[in-house]
């Protein structure tokens, strides 16, 4: 299995590379190589591992990162043949229990992940993860 990023045709960019970039200075350099260390470990062990978890409602995968004591990340993923495709990746509160605004939020994200799941689907355009 390799691991690929979607790339949006109409926005000519992949998002996931996108989301990474933000990522500066040393704090983001490090939560970058925590996130590469477990998306190889998920190459290494064919998905199965305790921080990675199905969205059985949706289709894909959710890799959780922290990012601050407060912030999480999620990386939002799905397997295509012997491909691991990083479709969409996002911040959100670190909460115990979400209000119905968050949730909101939350499914919004989850919606746009499905819509480039379904664009990748159709036109298996993806550069490679480096």
């Amino acid at each position: 299995m390799k691991a690929v990023y979607f790339f949006h045709p109409v926005q000519k960019r992949c998002p996931v590379k996108k989301f990474f970039n933000e990522f500066t200075g040393e704090k983001g350099v490090r939560v970058l190589i925590d996130i590469r260390a477990k998306i190889l470990r998920l190459l290494e062990c064919n998905g199965l591992t305790s921080f990675s978890k199905p969205l059985r409602a949706y289709g894909f995968w959710e890799i959780k990162q922290r990012k601050t004591s407060s912030i999480l990340i999620r990386i939002l993923y799905f397997r295509s043949g012997n491909l691991m495709v990083l479709l969409h990746a996002f911040e959100k509160p670190d909460k115990k229990k979400y209000n119905s605004k968050d949730m909101r939020e939350v499914e919004r994200e989850y919606k746009i992940a499905e819509q480039n799941r379904l664009i990748f689907n159709k036109n298996k355009l993806y550069e490679d993860f480096e």
